[in-house]
């Protein structure tokens, strides 16, 4: 996303920013020595949340959090990227009281315990766009990688659940080869909606439809510049087969697919079957309540003048049929 055609509200602060990048440059050799001292061997067993946007991946990550206890990049830890055990350290020295709601906007969510996307982060291992040349199935340090992942579960004692979608749905090959006991989980919705809310997103963030929002799959340079209904239309087309292509060459025992109608209107039914997953792949989490009740409402309604949803099924039927 651009962000100077962002409006004003989602604008970041440059001066923030850049003294943030500073403390991150500086704290990393503190990281450095945490990893040497904690020296952990531990398997790193992480769940990667994948999916389009707008396709209920934020609602199911904060589900699973509530629901199983993992560990997750909260809003605080986010500002440490570059030194995410420092950021650890402090964020568990300060007994921050984990309070994940069940609200958010465009995938933000509130307060310093909110879930994040961490994508500095994630864009630091992994700095390629599927879209461009240089883009490479593997982090900028394998190894490395491997050992923040391993040093941070032994930290908390549990696993933790990412949810990144611009770098994760298009390393997941990669991640498969660098943690053999990770485990995805694959969200769809109904194209239509996933369209409708794009469309939506577009107005939130940037005030106009004509900027792109979301994922950018490898044909991306293509898609941008057809008329906004097609570009949405191809980018929902063309992630979900690069998605579902990947998960084709991992285990088949490793991923597990969750349909957005069916989290929100039978959501006992889907946290019991994820528990059997989890459990069946040995990731240690707690057990889903028997006692919790769930309201969660189906958003998948027409929102739309009856002419862009015309428009929309049309560009979808283009893709599809």
């Amino acid at each position: 996303m651009s962000e100077q055609k962002r409006q004003d509200r989602y604008k970041k602060n440059t001066f923030i920013e850049k003294y943030f990048r500073q403390i991150n440059s500086r704290l990393e050799g503190v990281d450095r020595s945490i990893i040497k001292e904690i020296n952990s061997s531990t398997e790193p067993s992480p769940v990667f949340i994948i999916g389009l946007q707008r396709s209920g991946t934020t609602l199911l990550n904060q589900l699973l959090i509530n629901q199983f206890n993992f560990a997750y990049p909260s809003n605080f830890l986010a500002r440490f990227w570059n030194a995410p055990l420092t950021g650890l350290l402090l964020q568990n020295n300060l007994n921050f009281k984990a309070d994940v709601s069940y609200k958010s906007n465009l995938g933000y969510t509130e307060g310093l315990s909110g879930p994040h996307e961490f994508g500095y982060f994630w864009k630091h291992w992994f700095p390629w766009d599927a879209f461009e040349k240089t883009f490479q199935k593997s982090s900028i340090d394998n190894e490395k990688i491997v050992k923040i992942m391993r040093a941070i579960q032994t930290m908390e004692d549990r696993p933790w659940i990412f949810k990144n979608l611009h770098k994760v749905n298009f390393q997941i090959e990669t991640l498969h080869q660098l943690f053999p006991s990770a485990v995805f989980l694959y969200i769809k919705r109904e194209p239509l909606f996933v369209q409708q809310s794009t469309y939506q997103s577009r107005i939130e963030l940037f005030g106009t439809v004509e900027n792109w929002f979301g994922i950018k799959p490898p044909e991306y340079l293509e898609l941008k510049s057809k008329p906004v209904m097609e570009q949405i239309a191809g980018q929902i087309f063309h992630s979900e087969r690069y998605i579902e292509n990947s998960l084709e060459n991992i285990l088949k025992d490793k991923f597990f697919q969750i349909e957005f109608e069916n989290l929100v209107a039978n959501t006992k039914l889907v946290l019991n079957s994820l528990y059997a997953f989890f459990v069946k792949n040995n990731i240690k989490i707690d057990k889903p309540s028997e006692h919790k009740a769930f309201d969660f409402s189906n958003r998948n309604k027409l929102r739309l003048s009856s002419d862009k949803v015309k428009k929309m099924k049309n560009a979808l039927i283009a893709y599809y049929d």
